[in-house]
C-alpha cells in the first residue's frame, strides 16, 4: 500500500455527532491550512449542512449485503491513507479491525474500549478526548510527510489485524476462556 498524492481520510460512522464528525471536518480544514492537500470521505451518515467543503465526499449509506456496494466500501478502505474516527464514545468498534485488515493506519480517540483495538504507534494513534481538529491534523501530517514512518505504520496495522484483530484469533481466545472456566 502506497500513500496517495493527496492525503485521503476515511470517516465511517452512522452518527455524525457521536463519531466526532465535526472534528474530522476540522482536521481536513487544518491539513489544508498546513499546506497538505487532503480530502475527506464520509461514509454512513450525512453531516449537517454547515459542514461542506469542496474536498469532502459524502456517501450516506453502503449496504455490505449488496455485492456492488460491498466492493465500493472495500475500495474506500483500499484507497484511503488514514482511517479517521475522532469518536466521542465507543465500546470497541469493529470498523477498526476492518481498517487494519486493509493496512490502514487509524487516528482516533482514547475513549471507551478503543484501546482494545488500537495500540499507539502499532496500528494508529489515540488522541485525548479533548483533542480537536488541529491536534488530529498534526499527528496525520507528521506521519504522512514521513514516507518511511507511513510505510511502517501500514505494515504494522496489517500485522495487528493478522495477530489479534480477526475472527479466528477471537474464536481461539474464547475457546481458551471456556476451557479454563470448565477446568
Amino acid at each position: 500500500k502506497k500513500k496517495s498524492e493527496h492525503c485521503r481520510l476515511l470517516f465511517v460512522g452512522t452518527d455524525w455527532q457521536r463519531k466526532g464528525g465535526d472534528i474530522a471536518f476540522e482536521t481536513l480544514v487544518k491539513l489544508e491550512e498546513m499546506g497538505i492537500q487532503a480530502e475527506l470521505v464520509i461514509c454512513g451518515c450525512v453531516p449537517p449542512s454547515s459542514f461542506s467543503h469542496e474536498k469532502m465526499t459524502v456517501i450516506p449509506f453502503l449496504n455490505r449485503g449488496d455485492e456492488k456496494q460491498r466492493q465500493e466500501m472495500e475500495n474506500l478502505f483500499l484507497t484511503a491513507d488514514f482511517f479517521l474516527l475522532p469518536t466521542r464514545e465507543e465500546v470497541f468498534g469493529f470498523v477498526f479491525c476492518e481498517a487494519c485488515a486493509f493496512g490502514l493506519p487509524i487516528i482516533t480517540t482514547d475513549t471507551g474500549g478503543v484501546s482494545g483495538a488500537i495500540h499507539n504507534g502499532e496500528n494508529g494513534f489515540m488522541l485525548p478526548l479533548s483533542a480537536r481538529g488541529p491536534e488530529y491534523a498534526e499527528v496525520i501530517a507528521k506521519i504522512y510527510q514521513n514516507d518511511r514512518r507511513y510505510t511502517e505504520l501500514v505494515k504494522s496495522s496489517r500485522a495487528a489485524f493478522d495477530a489479534r484483530l480477526n475472527w479466528d484469533t477471537w474464536a481461539l481466545s474464547v475457546k481458551k476462556l471456556i476451557a479454563e472456566m470448565l477446568a
